[in-house]
């Protein structure tokens, strides 16, 4: 939403949004690597990554609560300041006005 925002054109929106959406991909690269014995508390906190880590323990069986509520709680956070970025910009005229 923030690239779009700040993007004049929707093709421009496109350009700004695809590298980002490539970048989300990577800790799924990163978590096939680890084992699920291996994941440590680290890999619940990061954003995105703590979901692909939840997704890898769920597959193989393995049910933690505290992995879980740390996965909702970092994501919660991640998204109420992006949210408030994003509020902030687009209640500026010169982000909306373009």
């Amino acid at each position: 939403m923030m690239t779009s925002i700040v993007a004049k054109t929707v093709k421009e929106a496109n350009s700004y949004a695809s590298p980002i959406m490539m970048l989300t991909m990577f800790p799924a690269f990163f978590t096939t690597s680890v084992g699920v014995n291996e994941l440590g508390l680290y890999h619940f906190v990061i954003p995105i990554l703590n979901i692909f880590s939840s997704y890898k323990e769920l597959l193989y069986g393995v049910v933690n609560f505290e992995h879980i509520l740390i996965t909702v709680l970092s994501n919660l956070a991640v998204v109420f300041v992006l949210f408030m970025i994003s509020r902030v910009m687009f209640l500026k005229d010169k982000w909306v006005m373009n």
